[in-house]
């Protein structure tokens, strides 16, 4: 089973109802799975939470009096009339089920508008195509359709109704989902531009190498003819997956991906050439501790980030130093043991990932968050 079939099967799993076999094969997974053992903690620490809370609430023994004062509200204003009709009891009882029929009238044409298997698409510049038809305004892109830019052209697509994508030159863009709980468009080469506003993971753009996971944000991806590429987040945060390896990018920070590995490390965009070389032979290249050197002596507090990552990528001496440099630019929390940690313990990492991130948005400088320029009305 790969990541996105274990997430389906994790509520079962909690849950005990999931056949013997598929269970040995959950389990095999979560043994060499960290990004699958941390969802699995989050959904064990939200069933917990929720389990504690109380079965029932008394309230305040100063409840009665307010309530008594709109009871004495109502009937004052009950033989007011609606619509010429006296209000009384089944009337008003009638205006709160039409106002709740309008109310899910209107969250159902939003669902369904959101829904459509289709997104709008407009033309910015040149002469874009969608599958073999010029697009000479605006149109429809279906499931399953390509959108294709030459070097003079450029397009700009409405993700149902939680964002814009805008397609650079160059480029080829499929539409994979457009349904309410799934969005998601694949990248073959090219470059986008991506605004969203929603839940996280909700909006995905899969590459040859990786799959970008939106948590909100806004970003830049861009993929060559060798499948590999770049990713460059300015808000938020993106997450890049693929087969269980998975970076977490914050705003201001880049990673690199590659056909054949998939997400690298991701960095700060300001860091020195010297360490981002060192990063990517580290990455792609197969290298090793003088790689390693050159990126710890170059760390400051704000490659924290950098570094977790690196963690369960490197083994041995490699992972000590580096743990060595982390706890210097980082302090444990507490419950967190460099024993756990160098043995990769899915609990205590996510814990220290936590006392990172909320360094790494201190350090991150997110451009403001506006809306893409020279967008077509769609």
């Amino acid at each position: 089973m790969n990541c996105q079939e274990i997430e389906v099967r994790l509520n079962d799993h909690l849950d005990g109802i999931l056949s013997a076999s598929e269970n040995a094969e959950v389990e095999r997974h979560l043994e060499s799975c960290l990004n699958c053992k941390e969802e699995l903690l989050r959904l064990r620490n939200l069933m917990a939470e929720t389990a504690a809370l109380p079965k029932e609430m008394i309230p305040a023994r100063d409840l009665w009096p307010k309530v008594a004062g709109r009871i004495a509200l109502t009937k004052q204003t009950a033989s007011r009339s609606f619509f010429g009709l006296p209000l009384n009891r089944t009337v008003g009882a009638l205006a709160v089920a039409a106002v709740l029929i309008l109310v899910a009238a209107g969250i159902f044409w939003k669902i369904k508008q959101s829904s459509t298997p289709f997104w709008e698409v407009g033309r910015l510049a040149g002469s874009p195509k969608v599958g073999s038809e010029k697009l000479f305004d605006t149109g429809k892109l279906r499931v399953g359709e390509w959108l294709e830019t030459d070097d003079s052209s450029r397009a700009v697509i409405s993700v149902g109704n939680i964002g814009h994508v805008q397609v650079e030159p160059n480029s080829r863009i499929r539409l994979v989902e457009a349904r309410l709980t799934e969005h998601r468009l694949a990248l073959q080469k090219g470059g986008l531009e991506a605004q969203i506003s929603a839940p996280p993971r909700l909006f995905f753009v899969e590459t040859p190498s990786a799959t970008a996971v939106d948590m909100g944000c806004v970003y830049r991806l861009t993929v060559d003819e060798s499948g590999g590429g770049q990713l460059e987040v300015t808000f938020g945060w993106v997450s890049l997956v693929r087969d269980g390896r998975e970076s977490m990018v914050p705003a201001g920070a880049v990673c690199l991906i590659r056909s054949a590995i998939g997400p690298g490390t991701p960095f700060f965009k300001n860091k020195p050439a010297r360490f981002q070389q060192a990063l990517e032979r580290l990455d792609f290249e197969q290298g090793g501790l003088p790689e390693l050197e050159i990126i710890l002596n170059e760390s400051q507090s704000s490659d924290a980030f950098t570094l977790w990552h690196l963690l369960p990528r490197v083994a041995g001496v490699e992972r000590e130093l580096l743990y060595g440099r982390m706890a210097e630019l980082t302090p444990l929390p507490e419950g967190v043991t460099s024993e756990g940690i160098l043995r990769l313990d899915a609990e205590m990492l996510l814990r220290w990932k936590e006392e990172i991130d909320l360094k790494t948005e201190f350090f991150s400088e997110p451009q403001t968050k506006t809306p893409l320029t020279e967008r077509s009305t769609l």
